[in-house]
């Protein structure tokens, strides 16, 4: 729902990029509240979603889809993908899952490649430590050279200090993973023969993968198709694979080596999501017994069929409006073992044979 009282002019717009379920969205409902608005990306179904972060009205906060990776393979990923080219937001928060890191800086090391400043947010880091993991935030700041920072978004700590910083101006260092040295040759060719005025890195990256996409929005001359073609079929026939797998692997050999120096293993510390069940874990550390709750017994109790004559005949005297012979019928109609359920409560028969207690005309 969009503020109407919101006038202050969007000095810098901020986009909140990251993993699917890695607590983006939470992120943004907390940053924007009640300053946000809420339509599709255009021409796809795709839910748009922006604001203005409550605390500062001229940041706007842009919440893109969940993605795992820039290469768009998907609709989700083709519109993060044309937003970050096409709109360039002024800075982009990385939320990262910090339970599953290695898996989540695979997009973090994309969007370094790019020409926009990138904040990193190490999300769950509560979740993280009762998980016994441990990040060592610096260390993954001299490697990536980008700031990063402890964040919950779940439970609003950190946030303020994330966001004071992003509303600053936060320089773009270089700083990228460096592939074999016949990659980075093959890059260093095609960016002086293709004039690619931003995101130099990365869009040269995309044409020796010969990304479709990059590829007809890059309108190629002859030559430079030629020598795109030729870099890339050298590349895959010393590899025996395809160009973008042998890059992806080894992007992900990487930061396999990277998340394990940054990952270290800690005390595992309980993750209490209430001030209630906090009190209750510090009264059990202390040799307090806690109150539990008393067990409420069932309305409902359901009586078999299945059970002697007598039982019953004790039942239908409840009932007498209903034939002992019925109850014959009933037993025969059940004799193959299936179960009638009677509902004591009520005092009536299973709806699948309400009728059998009906006088025949």
């Amino acid at each position: 729902m969009k503020n109407k009282k919101e006038k202050s002019p969007v000095r810098k717009t901020i986009a909140l990029a990251g993993n699917p379920n890695s607590g983006k969205t939470t992120l943004f409902n907390l940053l924007t509240k009640s300053h946000q608005h809420i339509g599709n990306w255009p021409g796809v179904t795709v839910e748009r979603k922006e604001g203005r972060y409550f605390k500062d009205t001229s940041l706007k906060i842009v919440d893109l889809p969940g993605i795992y990776s820039l290469t768009p393979l998907s609709v989700d990923e083709e519109v993060a993908h044309n937003y970050i080219n096409n709109d360039r937001p002024d800075l982009i928060i990385n939320v990262v899952d910090s339970t599953n890191l290695e898996r989540n800086l695979f997009l973090t090391s994309q969007l370094l490649e790019l020409d926009i400043p990138v904040v990193v947010a190490l999300n769950m880091e509560d979740e993280a430590r009762a998980k016994g993991i441990g990040i060592d935030g610096a260390a993954l700041e001299k490697v990536f050279g980008c700031p990063f920072f402890s964040v919950s978004a779940s439970k609003n700590t950190g946030v303020d200090e994330l966001m004071s910083f992003c509303g600053k101006e936060v320089i773009k260092k270089e700083s990228a993973l460096t592939y074999f040295a016949d990659v980075e040759s093959a890059l260093d060719k095609i960016s002086k023969a293709v004039k690619i005025p931003v995101n130099k890195r990365w869009i040269s990256l995309k044409l020796l993968e010969k990304d479709s996409l990059v590829t007809d929005a890059a309108c190629l001359s002859p030559s430079q198709t030629e020598l795109i073609n030729g870099l890339n079929a050298e590349l895959e026939n010393k590899y025996k694979n395809s160009l973008s797998s042998e890059i992806a692997k080894q992007r992900y050999d990487q930061l396999n080596v990277i998340a394990c120096k940054a990952t270290k293993s800690v005390a595992r510390r309980a993750c209490l999501k209430s001030d209630n069940e906090r009190r209750a874990a510090d009264g059990r550390r202390l040799g307090q017994k806690t109150k539990q709750k008393k067990k409420v017994p069932k309305k409902r109790r359901l009586v078999s069929f299945r059970q002697n004559r007598q039982s019953s005949d004790q039942q239908m005297a409840r009932l007498p409006d209903i034939r002992r012979r019925d109850v014959s019928r009933l037993h025969d109609f059940h004799s193959d073992h299936r179960r009638m359920d009677y509902l004591s409560d009520k005092r009536r028969f299973h709806p699948l044979v309400s009728g059998m207690g009906k006088k025949r005309t």
